[in-house]
């Protein structure tokens, strides 16, 4: 199984990936986390011309289960990357496993407070273009009909605890 956890900056991708891994653990089920948004600088290899299997070759595992993270995924400028090419990569992990994707949305707002309540420092410029582009262009509307794949979509808000977005994620992917 790879289950795709998508989501603007704060959304809560990790912690529903905790549980995820927790769940897995529970049925002992192997699993890899796999971040799409490292490896996009200009000398790094997601960014290299060359096969999506080089480029992604992280996804190729013998674990039970790849729990794949993704905000962004892209590079700067230059061709597209993991949001705006899914195919490339989601054929790598349809190949061989049922393929899960749940994206996480909620209002700018509650995400610039949660963001303020970590450590990491503010909501910044490159959030703004993150929450833009996963909430309102591409990732929304063309991610999943691009890439083939049903997304369940989360909503989050202030008074929806995170057990229960947790929670969620585990029914739809068989691991509640």
């Amino acid at each position: 199984m790879a289950v795709i956890v998508r989501g603007p900056t704060a959304a809560g991708k990790s912690t529903v990936i905790s549980a995820i891994e927790a769940g897995c653990a529970a049925r002992r089920l192997s699993c890899r986390r796999v971040s799409l948004d490292d490896g996009w600088g200009a000398e790094e290899r997601r960014s290299r011309p060359g096969p999506a299997s080089e480029r992604y070759r992280d996804l190729s595992t013998d674990e039970d289960v790849v729990i794949v993270e993704l905000a962004w995924g892209e590079p700067v400028g230059g061709a597209p990357g993991a949001t705006r090419a899914p195919n490339e990569w989601v054929d790598l992990l349809r190949h061989e496993r049922q393929v899960f994707c749940i994206r996480l949305s909620g209002p700018k707002a509650l995400l610039v407070r949660r963001r303020q309540g970590r450590s990491v420092g503010a909501y910044g410029q490159l959030e703004d273009i993150i929450h833009k582009h996963v909430e309102i262009e591409a990732g929304t509307h063309r991610f999943h009909g691009v890439a083939g794949l049903d997304e369940l979509v989360i909503p989050i808000d202030n008074d929806r605890p995170a057990a229960d977005i947790a929670g969620a994620a585990l029914r739809h992917i068989g691991l509640a």
